[in-house]
């Protein structure tokens, strides 16, 4: 009994442009993002692997920030998907996302190297082909959610106003 060995990407009866549509369905291109890690780390002098890794060294972690407020500036990336690029946690580009927001009000010297980055990615994006897809703005703003618990705030209220 002869076993046929048929590979598991075949896909019997389809044809060849229907199966790299099945085959890419799950892929989602990573090119906008590659251009502008390559533009940040030039910017930054940092190495990529140095990026990826997980050192904390300040040059490195204001790489991360710079990259990951470009990506949601420039495309419509979510956080889960931006997270896995750098091998990070979706949380972790929240807070970068955060803290580029926090810096970049506070440091001139910060917004500079942000809006340099922001340029630079603009015209490598064009000069590639990509369009610049500005973010939903759920995307680029962290919004902070109000107290819901008014009762806890009733209660110490009104303690404090019995014990005076």
């Amino acid at each position: 009994m002869k076993q046929s060995n048929i590979h598991p990407y075949i896909y019997i009866g389809l044809n060849a442009s229907r199966k790299i549509q099945i085959l890419n369905k799950g892929a989602r291109d990573t090119g906008e993002m590659n251009i502008i890690l390559k533009e940040v780390c030039n910017y930054c002098n940092v190495s990529a692997a140095d990026f990826m890794s997980k050192r904390r060294h300040r040059p490195i972690v204001d790489a991360r920030f710079l990259f990951t407020g470009t990506v949601l500036t420039h495309c419509k990336y979510t956080l889960e998907h931006i997270a896995k690029f750098i091998n990070r946690d979706h949380s972790s580009v929240l807070y970068y996302k955060s803290r580029c927001d926090d810096i970049t009000s506070v440091a001139p010297e910060f917004k500079a190297k942000f809006e340099d980055i922001l340029s630079a990615t603009t015209a490598s994006l064009k000069e590639y082909g990509f369009e610049s897809n500005q973010a939903p703005e759920s995307h680029t703003k962290v919004q902070k959610r109000p107290f819901k618990n008014k009762k806890a705030v009733v209660r110490k209220k009104t303690r404090k106003a019995t014990r005076i």
